[in-house]
């Protein structure tokens, strides 16, 4: 007697795509005229007219999928979603007002029976979406708006290879070593893990020291770093002390006292206030713009294309005079000089 597992015999057999992909093409390509039955008759299909008619109600239902072997499709739907198609839809749309409000709101307001949980882990899995804090942003004057919106409209259909390539950018940023030396440092680590076992005491910085640095950047080209040092000149302004002004909380015996105080000083000493890094029109002609202007011609000769400048609106780049010493600058050396709103 043989020991071995009796070989079981099929009831039916079980078609192959390349049998399937044949049935679906001469399906696809057949005349009104030609039926389903003669269609599955043919010496190259050869298949039961039931069968056809399976494959074709599974293309229905399932797409391209059909074409392979597929398993018997099961009729149970399952139970009922708790939050349908069209609660998602709201909640993730943003010119609906509802995705901004709570959950415990969102789920009021759309009559949903469910858990707080339930919504967040369906809009993860199904939306791939979350709550996160919304960035706020300074309010745009209205003239400012009309600026942006026709700035948008003239650059929209605008391509990084036939436009955007030929725009070189430019800004100037600041570094303390003190600043950067207690930034926040990150690590991977599991949840519930002993962090504070792990603390890194940051190390006293010996020295003080703030870096300005002037860059330029374009698509295909990065400018060098241009260091410079603070200009001392309008980093010291001067200002005179102002005469007391009356608060909402202070009386008029009181603000009268003050005045006659400040009157009775005699001569006021001038108060130096440092106001940062304030770069003159002067000292940018003379230290940045130059070097701005020596890339920019560079990428010119070699591109054979006219290269746009873009700065930032800052007061020494000179753009609300175009008599000021950087927009003459720029105006001798033939630069053209992309004009964008805030």
């Amino acid at each position: 007697m043989d020991p071995g597992t009796p070989k079981k015999e099929r009831g039916c057999q079980e078609w192959d795509t390349i049998k399937r992909t044949r049935f679906f093409d001469v399906f696809d390509s057949k005349t009104v005229d030609v039926s389903l039955n003669s269609l599955c008759k043919q010496p190259d299909i050869n298949i039961p007219p039931a069968t056809g008619r399976l494959w074709l109600k599974q293309r229905e239902k399932i797409g391209s999928s059909a074409i392979r072997r597929t398993r018997k499709l099961s009729n149970r739907i399952g139970r009922k979603r708790k939050i349908c198609e069209a609660a998602l839809d709201r909640l993730v749309d943003p010119n609906d007002p509802i995705h901004q409000a709570p959950p415990t709101t969102q789920i009021e307001e759309l009559g949903l029976e469910c858990t707080t949980r339930t919504l967040r882990s369906t809009l993860r899995n199904q939306r791939n979406a979350g709550r996160y804090k919304q960035r706020p942003v300074a309010p745009l004057s209205k003239k400012n708006q009309d600026l942006c919106i026709q700035y948008g409209e003239e650059h929209q259909k605008k391509t990084i290879r036939g436009w955007w390539q030929y725009v070189y950018f430019t800004d100037e940023a600041h570094f303390n070593s003190v600043d950067l030396a207690y930034q926040t440092q990150y690590e991977t680590r599991q949840v519930g893990g002993q962090r504070i076992k792990r603390l890194h005491p940051t190390p006293k910085v010996p020295f003080n020291v703030t870096l300005h640095v002037a860059a330029g950047v374009s698509y295909n080209h990065k400018g060098a770093f241009i260091f410079y040092n603070d200009p001392q000149e309008p980093s010291n302004k001067v200002y005179k002390p102002r005469r007391p002004r009356k608060s909402s909380v202070e009386t008029k015996d009181e603000h009268l006292k003050a005045i006659s105080d400040w009157l009775e000083g005699g001569e006021h000493p001038l108060k130096v206030q440092a106001k940062g890094n304030s770069m003159t029109q002067s000292f940018y002609t003379d230290n940045i713009l130059p070097h701005h202007i020596q890339h920019i011609k560079w990428l010119e000769a070699k591109y054979k294309h006219q290269i746009v400048f873009l700065e930032d609106g800052d007061p020494s780049h000179g753009h609300r005079n175009s008599q000021s010493r950087p927009m003459r600058l720029k105006a001798d050396s033939h630069i053209t000089t992309l004009q964008h709103p805030a």
